[in-house]
């Protein structure tokens, strides 16, 4: 996996994310993931010698940085492009690429890393500016180990609408499910589901963290009992479906015929390791428009229609 740090000058956050994470990944002895940083400007300028040697207290080196501008030639070959700030995300999105927040991936949450001047222009804190770019160096540090463990999780998804059944669609494998669910908190969702393959019945209970293409999913398997205590609390918010399991070009298309006052819908949903393989992917003629940014059709939504 080619892994991309981005933020504005490189100078600070995302080439001390970069050689933070190197020397993780060493430490570490983990050989999928190559990591590079690059900025939205990265107009000429030095690293503060003081950023450098909260770096030298990690054993990481970065003397010999140079900067790197984000282009289309930068992101062409990169898997996962991670920014510092929302108003990167604008411009990797203006070049056509997806990118997710390093707050969201490390910790949960939908907010910008500041940098240095955004620091000095919210707190009128010059003197204390040297504090906080130790400080973050610190805070990148401490997430390198969510940040990881987090890429080697999570699940890259997009969803489409369907045209119509596949003629023969009783061949393939199919899952009776039913779903019920809690009330969204921010980007997180959380869930407990019923499913039935052939004779064999399994219940689960599901916290997803997402961020549109992108997702995180924590399931573990209950028994009945606790499937039936937890169901109480949700019975007036679950949707029905039949899946199909179809497989497609070293693709596994998961494809939901649903049920009740959703029998109208049939979606298809493939799950890829990187976003630039989702971004390649080429979709077939028989699926219709995208539903993958639609939180319409997110299925915790629909379960408030299905009933």
């Amino acid at each position: 996996m080619k892994l991309l740090f981005v933020c504005t000058g490189n100078v600070f956050r995302s080439m001390s994310a970069e050689y933070l994470a190197k020397k993780h990944i060493k430490d570490n002895k983990i050989k999928w993931i190559e990591v590079s940083s690059a900025g939205t400007t990265a107009r000429p300028q030095n690293p503060f010698s003081y950023t450098l040697k909260r770096l030298d207290k990690y054993w990481c080196n970065a003397s010999k940085h140079r900067q790197t501008k984000v282009s289309n030639e930068v992101l062409k070959d990169k898997d996962f492009v991670i920014c510092m700030a929302k108003h990167h995300q604008e411009v990797i999105k203006s070049l056509g690429y997806e990118s997710v927040l390093f707050n969201f991936i490390a910790y949960g949450k939908n907010k910008d890393v500041m940098d240095e001047a955004e620091y000095e222009q919210k707190y009128w804190s010059y003197g204390d500016l040297e504090n906080y770019c130790n400080n973050l160096v610190d805070y990148l540090h401490d997430a390198m180990p969510k940040l990881i463990e987090w890429l080697d999780k999570f699940e890259i998804e997009r969803k489409f609408m369907i045209k119509e059944l596949p003629k023969n669609i009783s061949k393939y494998p199919k899952n009776k499910i039913i779903q019920w669910y809690f009330k969204d908190i921010k980007n997180k969702t959380v869930r407990i589901r019923k499913t039935t393959m052939k004779s064999k019945t399994e219940y689960f209970q599901t916290i997803k963290k997402w961020h549109w293409l992108i997702r995180k999913e924590i399931e573990k398997e209950i028994n009945k009992e606790s499937f039936d205590k937890l169901r109480k609390k949700v019975w007036k918010r679950h949707l029905e479906k039949t899946r199909y399991i179809i497989a497609y070009k070293a693709k596994k298309i998961e494809l939901d015929v649903y049920e009740w006052k959703l029998k109208w819908l049939v979606t298809a949903e493939i799950e890829f390791k990187t976003l630039l393989e989702s971004k390649k992917f080429i979709i077939p003629k028989r699926f219709d428009k995208e539903l993958t940014k639609n939180r319409k059709f997110t299925n915790s939504n629909l379960a408030k229609k299905s009933d």
